[in-house]
């Protein structure tokens, strides 16, 4: 790098891939545990992660108040948004009612357009979604979930969690 001169990194970069990789930023795409206050601490399966958080792992100090913990009201999803751009804090649309925000975007060359994290309500019918175009343009922009890193090992520990209940039956 010393040699080429290559220019530094910018966060542009790094916001990239961490959204293509799935791995939300706390204080961005959610509040932090020991900064929330009611209501705003999201719980590893809302965060798409409860693959990092299982609940019959000894290690996991948590697990007791996951396990009584009331389904999840809302969770963060990623989203490829059919426009150049997106903005934080746009609304997501599903059909003509609003069902959540963006949280943190950036262009994706790997999806060929904007992904995104939002937080929406859950659950929600469907896949598909609208953004709210950022000023100056108007109007909605479609929008539909995309699978990342993380969240195809969440779909397989949920199957895996799925099938271990089926067999116990």
């Amino acid at each position: 790098v010393r040699r080429s001169g290559a220019g530094p990194v910018v966060l542009d970069a790094f916001a990239m891939l961490r959204l293509e990789s799935g791995a939300p930023r706390p204080g961005v795409d959610f509040t932090a545990a020991d900064r929330a206050c009611d209501g705003e601490a999201m719980t590893p399966a809302e965060l798409g992660l409860s693959h990092l958080a299982p609940l019959d792992r000894g290690w996991f100090n948590g697990r007791r108040a996951l396990r009584h913990a009331s389904p999840p009201k809302k969770r963060l999803v990623t989203l490829a948004i059919d426009d150049d751009s997106a903005a934080a804090g746009a609304e997501i649309y599903a059909g003509d009612r609003p069902v959540g925000r963006v949280t943190s975007w950036a262009w994706s060359p790997s999806v060929k357009r904007a992904a995104a994290f939002a937080e929406i309500a859950w659950p929600v019918n469907g896949s598909a979604f609208q953004a709210a175009k950022p000023p100056p343009a108007s109007g909605r922009a479609d929008a539909k979930l995309f699978d990342t890193a993380e969240s195809a090992l969440e779909k397989d520990f949920l199957a895996a969690q799925n099938s271990a209940t089926d067999f116990r039956r």
